[in-house]
């Protein structure tokens, strides 16, 4: 079970992991099994640069490294889904909000930022 990431943490320039059930490619179904890909955690001032709507409240994950048709990225099926971050990734940092339409990573994949939220969550 993952712990909530704390209060002001950044886990920018780190490898976190992704999860989800969602299509493996935009023309496929639903994977038959959970898939997990380990990603890279980029500044927002990098990831505002592309998608202006970047805030404090968001995380972003692309991995530049790889060719863009085999970048791991979220797809349909994936929203709501877990970022995973810290030394053994025991911290939900993020929840998937969106990404890229074509599920390879063209753009940033977007998560809400959990620890901004540990107000509204221990009160419901």
């Amino acid at each position: 079970i993952a712990a909530l990431a704390p209060n002001g943490s950044s886990f920018a320039n780190t490898k976190c992991v992704i999860a989800g059930w969602g299509r493996t490619s935009y023309d496929s179904s639903h994977a038959a099994n959970l898939i997990e890909v380990k990603v890279p955690v980029i500044p927002n001032a990098q990831c505002k640069m592309r998608n202006s709507g970047i805030g404090a409240k968001h995380i972003c994950v692309y991995d530049a490294s790889v060719e863009s048709a085999l970048r791991p990225s979220a797809c349909q099926g994936d929203s709501g889904g877990p970022l995973m971050c810290g030394s053994n990734f025991q911290y939900l940092a993020g929840i998937l909000s969106f990404g890229s339409a074509k599920c390879y990573g063209t753009y940033p994949t977007v998560y809400i930022r959990v620890s901004d939220y540990l107000d509204w969550i221990a009160s419901h």
